[in-house]
């Protein structure tokens, strides 16, 4: 076993078998089901902020060259190593929900590790955060209140896609007795 697949594991124990609080099955059912297109619309939103935060970032970047070139100093520091690995990261989450979106609709488990994967990716981009100038804890703490709702959402619905196939889904909904 992987070491992503012990996370894994314990996380399931943590945000769904030993959560305190539930969603109730219908709720993880609907969830599962609107679950791709909730990563498609959110993925092109995501996309469209990191493209958006790169024109932005390179128009300061040509102000502070502007500023420090006309000042005949450096009274402006240029935008950090943090700043590019946020984009990065939001970048890289945008993709993976992207990719994961049609396996999603196809109930697939791969698409439900694509969004296991940009949790993690979150994750490291939240730890980030406290080494931001500025506000880091601040970013920090939002990011990590974010990071923990995204996974505790992702793990309650995870078992719906450990099935690989539709006509499994199918044959375990034939096979539960109706109330």
């Amino acid at each position: 076993m992987g070491s992503l697949d012990k996370l894994e594991t314990s996380l399931d124990e943590m945000f769904d078998k030993k959560a305190p609080v539930k969603i109730p099955a219908d709720g993880r059912k609907g969830l599962a089901h609107a679950l791709w297109w909730i990563a498609l619309v959110v993925g092109l939103l995501q996309l469209w902020s990191a493209i958006t935060l790169w024109q932005w970032g390179h128009a300061t970047d040509n102000l502070i060259n502007a500023v420090n070139y006309y000042t005949g100093g450096v009274y402006v520091r240029h935008l950090g190593m943090f700043y590019y690995l946020s984009l990065l990261s939001m970048a890289t989450v945008a993709v993976l929900m992207l990719l994961a979106s049609p396996q999603l609709k196809a109930m697939k488990k791969g698409g439900w590790d694509l969004l296991f994967y940009g949790v993690i990716v979150e994750a490291v981009a939240a730890v980030l955060q406290l080494f931001t100038s500025g506000a880091g804890f601040v970013n920090f703490f939002a990011s990590a209140v974010g990071t923990v709702i995204g996974a505790f959402l992702l793990f309650q619905v995870r078992e719906h896609f450990i099935m690989s196939h539709p006509a499994d889904h199918k044959a375990a909904e034939t096979k539960k007795p109706k109330e």
